[in-house]
């Protein structure tokens, strides 16, 4: 017989991740780049592979600087708790109640505002809007209105690889909060 399933999932650096009482250590943004730059945004109905690694880069770059590291990192849960389209949480129960409680840790490791300022809520609306022009069967003609902004245009999505997305947003990552990694290469066994 099976037993239940703990309520954590494995990363993709081989970590326990707790995902009803995540922690900071839990958080690695090694595992938050890797899984976003293999989650296809949509739930995968866009004309071609668009990340949400690619997606978070992009409003990194729209938003006022101040705001860049939230801007990338404002999808941040998705890496534990996959993309789940907008018009589809509010019907799943505890969703966006697991999305607040790991939000708020990794806004708290990372040094940024959870909840998200409006400026950002901008910049990811006018660039979900920007991909459905692109990405979209209808361009978002039928739904981008329920997204207001103030900014008129985002990026056009160029559809990158997941290993080219996940390079870019952990260059961004580390251009950000001016910290590198250390070289593994220059770890030497004792």
């Amino acid at each position: 017989m099976i037993g239940t399933l703990l309520p954590y999932i494995e990363t993709y650096t081989g970590t326990k991740f707790y995902f009803l009482e995540p922690t900071e250590e839990s958080i690695n943004i090694e595992d938050i780049a890797h899984a976003l730059s293999n989650n296809c945004r949509y739930t995968g109905h866009c004309r071609s592979f668009y990340s949400v690694a690619e997606h978070s880069y992009i409003v990194s770059l729209i938003v006022d600087q101040p705001n860049a590291l939230a801007g990338l990192l404002h999808d941040a849960s998705e890496a534990y708790l996959t993309d789940v389209a907008s018009p589809v949480k509010p019907y799943l129960e505890n969703y966006k109640s697991m999305e607040n409680v790991i939000m708020t840790v990794i806004a708290k490791k990372y040094g940024f505002e959870w909840p998200l300022v409006d400026d950002i809520k901008d910049a990811d609306a006018v660039q979900l809007k920007s991909e459905a022009k692109h990405l979209m069967h209808s361009q978002g003609q039928d739904w981008a209105a329920h997204y207001p902004t103030k900014r008129e245009n985002g990026k056009v999505p160029k559809c990158l690889s997941p290993r080219y997305a996940k390079q870019l947003f952990l260059e961004r990552f580390y251009e950000l909060t001016n910290t590198r990694p250390i070289e593994r290469s220059l770890i030497v066994a004792a």
